[in-house]
């Protein structure tokens, strides 16, 4: 007997709170567009042939561009790109990757980018930007997409 109203009681709680508890999650942003390129993504992928390019991406959102399907240079998992786990001689690609500001040119040759993915507060940004052979394609708040003349 006590079974049949501890029922009704839930399911009255359950169709009161559940619509509300819904929007609630609807209203969640699961991405964070300040720390992961959410909007230049969807413009690679609306007008650049992303899968026969190579790039130059930061570190910190690697793993999200992987995640849709757009090659990358590095992502966090870093132990993956050191001299064991790769074809380049010499340095790897993590050290490759945190000596760009010292030996833009040298880097940049070696692996042949056709795009640079950065973060608009990157200092990478001002020697591109001073460079005669890049294009900006692409800026939203918070990311930068170059392209290599």
């Amino acid at each position: 007997m006590l079974f049949l109203p501890i029922v009704f009681v839930l399911n009255f709680f359950l169709v009161l709170f559940i619509p509300d508890y819904i929007n609630n999650i609807n209203k969640l942003k699961n991405i964070d567009d300040t720390m992961y390129p959410t909007l230049l993504v969807k413009y690679l992928k609306e007008n650049i042939d992303y899968r026969d390019n190579k790039f130059f991406n930061e570190y910190n959102f690697g793993s999200y561009l992987l995640f849709n399907d757009i090659p990358v240079f590095i992502d966090s998992r870093a132990d993956l790109y050191m001299k064991e786990f790769n074809k380049f001689d010499g340095d790897d690609i993590l050290t490759d990757y945190q000596n760009i500001y010292y030996n833009f040119d040298e880097i940049s040759k070696k692996y042949q980018f056709n795009y640079y993915i950065l973060y608009k507060d990157n200092k990478l940004n001002i020697l591109i930007d001073k460079a005669y052979n890049y294009n900006k394609l692409y800026e939203d708040d918070y990311f930068i997409l170059w392209e290599v003349k």
